[in-house]
């Protein structure tokens, strides 16, 4: 047996090594999980958004009371000046006969009940309203009560009214750069898709 043998354990360097080798190794599955956080936050909000319009529907077809009344109809409202949220609303019944107007009226102006206002999560917005070449400040679309025939409507900067063939919503992950589309038809159906580009 050697007089002088070598103690058991690890050395100064030998420990530092180790500690740096850990800490790169978790910072990059950190942000791997973070990076595939935000990533999934734009594709559940857009599903979300595909469960509320298919909700306004329902409650179209269903006559679900809004205050004790029925309205004209349901539908869900976008506006890119509030990016971070949208409506699902009752679109009360006006005028003689009655009947709903097919878009978002708020009081004082209007008489249209806001039934939910839907929060996006952190840093995830509405994009654009429409397609690359054809963009609107406002989109809305509504289900008209009890056969739920859907009416699509957008309005540009001036406040000028149309009826698109459909309305795409675009929902932008903005630190990721990652969209996701949520298309509304007019005959009720709604899809969506992850985009290979946001601009």
């Amino acid at each position: 047996m050697p007089f002088f043998s070598k103690p058991a354990g690890l050395t100064l360097v030998e420990l530092l090594i180790s500690i740096a080798v850990i800490g790169i190794l978790s910072s990059i599955v950190f942000v791997g999980f973070y990076q595939d956080r935000e990533r999934s936050a734009v594709k559940r909000a857009a599903e979300q958004l595909q469960v509320d319009v298919q909700s306004a529907q329902n409650r179209a077809q269903s006559g679900v009371l809004t205050g004790g009344s029925l309205p004209a109809g349901y539908g869900v409202h976008f506006d890119v000046a509030t990016p971070d949220r949208y409506l699902i609303f009752a679109d009360a019944l006006s005028g003689s006969p009655p009947a709903g107007d097919n878009e978002y009226r708020p009081p004082p102006g209007g008489t249209d009940t806001i039934v939910t206002t839907v929060i996006l999560p952190s840093r995830v917005v509405v994009h654009r309203i429409g397609v690359i070449s054809l963009t609107f400040d406002r989109g809305s679309a509504v289900f008209s009560v009890p056969n739920a025939q859907s009416t699509l409507r957008v309005w540009d900067a001036g406040g000028a009214a149309s009826t698109p063939s459909s309305l795409p919503i675009t929902l932008r992950q903005t630190r990721a750069n990652l969209c996701y589309s949520v298309t509304i038809v007019p005959s009720g159906t709604v899809s969506q898709r992850q985009l290979d580009s946001c601009s």
